[in-house]
C-alpha cells in the first residue's frame, strides 16, 4: 500500500479499522489533548488488555517524532498503567522500524514491567492489509458505493414484488433478498447483514418503521433492524449488525429526533431517566426523525416513529465491588453485575446491581444538578432458587422495611458511597413478605440438611404448606411443636384394640409418621420420622365403634385437652 499518499487522518482511522476488525471487542481512546495518535485497548481475556499506539508517521522519525512517541508513552505510563491490568503495549507506524530504534523503543519502555513491547511496521501492516480486502477496497477502491448500490437494490426489492403468488411470491422474495444480503456481507467491512421474509405486519403510525434492536428475535448485538411490508401479511426484515464494537464509530449510525411527553405519563418518566441518567427506556418513545446518518438504507425515514431506545453510549461496567449496607447490625448484601451509566446532559449517573441470588436490584441516582439522591431498592420473584442464596438477602430486607434501620451503598468491605438513609419507614407489606419468605428460607436451609433431594424456593405456597414446611423445621431441630386440633380420621386396623376403649371417655394416642412436606406439586419424604402425642382424644360417636371391621374409619375429636404436640422420633436401632 502507498501510505504516503494517504492523510494522517486517513492512516490512523484505517489502521484502527484493521486492528479493531480482527479483535471484536477492542475499542477506540482518544487523547483530548495533542497529537498523541490513537489508543486501542483490547481485553485479552485474563481481565487484562493489550494497547495498540497509532500513530500516522511513514517516513524514518524525525527529533518531534520521537518526542510525540514519548509523550505519549510518559502520558500512558502515568495514566493508564496505575489503573488497568495491561499486558502489552504495541507501537503501530506505516514505516518498518530500524534496529536503532528498535533498541531506541526498548529503552523507552524496559523500566515498565510489561509481559510484552513491541513495535507493528509497514511490512506487518500490508500483510493484514491483504487479509482484509474489502477494508482496503472501502476507504480506497469502490467498497463504499458498491455498498450504497446494494442496499438501494436491497431496499428496491423489497417494494417491487416479482410476477408470482402465495408461496413462489414469497419464495422468490426471500431467494433474491437472501443474495443481496449476502452480497452486501461481502462488501461492507463494518455491519453484517442477514435478511428474512417473516409473518407479520407493521405498525400504523409508521409503514417504514424501524425499530433500533427492537424487533422480536433481534439479539443485543444487533443494532438496526429495517422492515417491509411484502403483500398482505408479511414483513422483509434486514438486520444489520456491528463486525466489532467500534463499527459505530469508524461509520456511524446517527439518528437526529424531536421527543415530547406529557407531564406525569409513562413515556415522560422514560425520557427524563434516559437523558438525566442514561436509563435505556423500557417502553418504545413517540418521536419525530428530522435526520439520519449510515449506511443507505440502514437508518429510518424521516417522519413520525416509535423509537425503542438501547442502553445509553455510556453504559459500561463500573469496575466496582458493590454492597448494600444495613445498620445498626452491619448486615451487607453483596451486588453484582455493576452497571453504570451518565446521563445526556452530564449530571447525573446511574448505578444499578443485584444480589447474587436476583432476589433484588438495587438502584443508585445521583443528579449534580439538583443535588439530590435517590437509592432504589426492587424485590423480585425468588421461585426456584436455592433457599441457601437467598436467605441472608431476605434476612436484611426483613431488617431494612423494620423501619428501624439505615442502608447506604458502600464499597464491598470499604467506605460508604454515600450518608446513610435514616429512618426508612416502616413498609408493611414488604416487611411482611420479607419476613415471611425469610422464615421459609431459612426452614428450607434446615430441612436441605437432612435430604438428598434438592429443596428450591417455592413458586407458589399456601398456607397449609407454608405452616407443614415451619414446622417441620422446628421438628428436625429437636423442638416441640403444639397444635390445637380439631379431629381426625383413624382407618381401623385392628377391631378389639378400638372396641376395647369404647367405653373409655377420654384416652391418650400416639403416632409415629415419616417427616413430609408438599409444595410446588412436589412431595418430599425424609428419613426422620416424627411422635404426634395426644393426650385427651375420644370417639366422636362411641355407640359406632361396636361391630367395626378392619378398613372401617372412625372419627377421633379432642377430649378435654384440644392440643397435641409434635416431636422428632428418636432413630431407630436394630436388636441382636
Amino acid at each position: 500500500m502507498n501510505w504516503e499518499l494517504m492523510s494522517g487522518e486517513a492512516v490512523e482511522e484505517f489502521v484502527a479499522a484493521l486492528l479493531l476488525l480482527e479483535h471484536p471487542r477492542g475499542n477506540i481512546i482518544t487523547p483530548s489533548r495533542g497529537d498523541r495518535g490513537i489508543d486501542i485497548r483490547i481485553p485479552t481475556g485474563d481481565h487484562r488488555f493489550d494497547i495498540y499506539q497509532v500513530k500516522r508517521f511513514t517516513r524514518p522519525l524525525t527529533s518531534k517524532q520521537l518526542t510525540n512517541i514519548e509523550s505519549s508513552w510518559h502520558e500512558f505510563v502515568e495514566k493508564t498503567l496505575p489503573r488497568l491490568a495491561v499486558r502489552s503495549w504495541t507501537l503501530v507506524t506505516p514505516w518498518n522500524p530500524t534496529n536503532e530504534r528498535l533498541e531506541w523503543l526498548q529503552n523507552l519502555t524496559s523500566a515498565a514491567g510489561l509481559d510484552e513491547v513491541t513495535w507493528l511496521g509497514r511490512t506487518n501492516l500490508d500483510v493484514r492489509a491483504s487479509q482484509n480486502s474489502r477494508l482496503v477496497d472501502y476507504y480506497f477502491g469502490d467498497g463504499r458505493s458498491r455498498t450504497e448500490e446494494l442496499m438501494a437494490q436491497a431496499l428496491s426489492a423489497a417494494r417491487e414484488l416479482p410476477d408470482s403468488e402465495g408461496e413462489d411470491l414469497l419464495s422468490a422474495i426471500g431467494a433474491r433478498q437472501r443474495a443481496l444480503a449476502s452480497a452486501l456481507d461481502e462488501v461492507d467491512p463494518f455491519y453484517h447483514y442477514a435478511s428474512e421474509i417473516r409473518v407479520g405486519r407493521l405498525g400504523s403510525l409508521n409503514k417504514a418503521s424501524i425499530e433500533l434492536g427492537a424487533l422480536a428475535g433481534a439479539d443485543s448485538e444487533e443494532c438496526t433492524v429495517i422492515a417491509r411490508e411484502v403483500g398482505d401479511n408479511h414483513l422483509w426484515v434486514l438486520r444489520v449488525s456491528p463486525r466489532c464494537a467500534e463499527s459505530f464509530r469508524l461509520r456511524p449510525l446517527s439518528t437526529t429526533v424531536t421527543m415530547a411527553a406529557e407531564p406525569g405519563s409513562p413515556e415522560h418518566d422514560a425520557l427524563h431517566r434516559f437523558f438525566t441518567y442514561g436509563v435505556a427506556p423500557d417502553i418504545p418513545l413517540p418521536a419525530r426523525i428530522i435526520g439520519a446518518e449510515g449506511p443507505p438504507g440502514a437508518t429510518p425515514p424521516l417522519g413520525e416513529a416509535l423509537i425503542q431506545i438501547g442502553a445509553a453510549a455510556t453504559s459500561q461496567s463500573s469496575g466496582l465491588d458493590l454492597e448494600l449496607r444495613i445498620e445498626p447490625s452491619g448486615r451487607c448484601v453483596e451486588l453484582i453485575a455493576i452497571e453504570q451509566t451518565r446521563g445526556l446532559n452530564g449530571q447525573g449517573i446511574r448505578l444499578a446491581g443485584t444480589d447474587r441470588a436476583g432476589a433484588i436490584t438495587v438502584e443508585f441516582l445521583g443528579n449534580n444538578a439538583d443535588h439530590t439522591a435517590e437509592l432504589c431498592i426492587t424485590p423480585h420473584e425468588v421461585g426456584g432458587q436455592p433457599p441457601r442464596l437467598v436467605l441472608h438477602t431476605l434476612q436484611a430486607m426483613e431488617e431494612l422495611f423494620s423501619g428501624s434501620s439505615s442502608v447506604t451503598l458502600a464499597v464491598a468491605g470499604g467506605p460508604a458511597l454515600l450518608p446513610p438513609w435514616k429512618h426508612v419507614d416502616r413498609d408493611e407489606d414488604l416487611w411482611q413478605r420479607s419476613h415471611t419468605w425469610a422464615e421459609l428460607a431459612a426452614a428450607l436451609v434446615e430441612l436441605q440438611r437432612r435430604t438428598l433431594a434438592s429443596l428450591t424456593m417455592p413458586y407458589r405456597l399456601n398456607s397449609s404448606e407454608y405452616h407443614q414446611i415451619l414446622d417441620a423445621a422446628a421438628i428436625v431441630r429437636g423442638e416441640i411443636v403444639e397444635d390445637e386440633w380439631d379431629g381426625v380420621d383413624m382407618h381401623v386396623t385392628d377391631p378389639k384394640a378400638v372396641t376395647a376403649r369404647s367405653s373409655e371417655t377420654e384416652f391418650a394416642l400416639m403416632v409415629i409418621r415419616p417427616l413430609t412436606i408438599k409444595y410446588d406439586g412436589r412431595t418430599i419424604t425424609f428419613d426422620d420420622r416424627f411422635i404426634t402425642h395426644t393426650p385427651t382424644a375420644r370417639y366422636a360417636d362411641p355407640a359406632a365403634v361396636s361391630g367395626v371391621q378392619p378398613g372401617d374409619v372412625v372419627r377421633l375429636v379432642p377430649g378435654s385437652n384440644p392440643y397435641m404436640t409434635r416431636r422428632l422420633s428418636p432413630p431407630q436401632t436394630g436388636s441382636s
